[in-house]
Formats: structure tokens, sequence, C-alpha cells
């Protein structure tokens, strides 16, 4: 019994303690006895893992790479930028609100007009404000107007 026990306890330890493989990065609870032993299912798990690792690093890097270039202005600096900024999200909003309100009768004026004697004269409108130009221009028209 004394030399089993000795025996089974050297065999735990050896494939209890973790091996270093050859490039020199610890195995996870592998051994140096077991290391030889890769299914074809273990190698294309070890792929997908290394893929998986290279995809996530590609990501880190280029999110890193489009945070360097956004700017994020410091809440606590000189009054000047500080204004500006204030006047950037004032002009901001306004866009964005004039864009929801153009928007916003354009389906209106769209809906309107859904009577079928209508049709032409709609299908003639719509087809003025169907290019990016011609809703820009609408836009323009409404900012010079007022409303």
């Amino acid at each position: 019994q004394k030399g089993l026990g000795g025996m089974a306890g050297a065999m735990s330890r050896i494939l209890s303690s973790a091996a270093t493989l050859s490039d020199g990065v610890k195995g996870k609870g592998g051994s140096v006895v077991l290391s030889k032993t890769k299914t074809k299912h273990m190698k294309e798990i070890s792929k997908e893992e290394m893929e998986e690792r290279r995809m996530k690093k590609k990501r880190k890097e280029r999110r890193k790479k489009n945070l360097q270039v956004m700017y994020v202005p410091s809440k606590s600096g000189d009054p000047v930028t500080i204004e500006n900024e204030r006047t950037l999200r004032r002009i901001a909003t306004r866009g964005v609100v004039a864009l929801f309100n153009a928007i916003s009768s354009h389906q209106h004026e769209s809906r309107k007009s859904v009577e079928p004697e209508d049709r032409k004269s709609r299908i003639a409108q719509d087809s003025k404000f169907e290019t990016k130009q011609g809703f820009i221009d609408k836009l323009k028209s409404k900012a010079e107007g007022g409303g």
C-alpha cells in the first residue's frame, strides 16, 4: 500500500502540475504527459479561440483608433470654450428640430393628398422631394421662411 500511495501521489503531482507549452505560455491545467494528445475537435476549438482572440484584438484596436479622433469637450475649462460648446449644442438642437418638423410636415402632406384625383399631382410633388437635394431645399426654405 505504501508503494501504491507513493506512486499515486507522484502520478497525481505530474498530472496536476501546470506545464509550459513550447511557446512559453502556461497551459490551462494541461500536463507534459498529456500534451501530445490533441484530437481534431480540440484543434478546431484551439483555432476558434485563436480567431476569437485575433478578432477581439482587432476590435479593440479599431475602437481605440475611433476614440482617438473623438473630441469630448471638458466640463471644466475656460469660459470661451464652454460658451462655444453651448452655442454648437443650440445650433445642433435647432437643426434636429427643423429636420423632424420637415419630415413630419412632409408625412402629413402626403397623408392628406391620398384622394384618387390628386394622385398625379401627389406623385409629381413627391418626386420633387424624393431626391436628397430636393429635401434639403425644402428644409432651407422652411428655415428661411421661419416655419
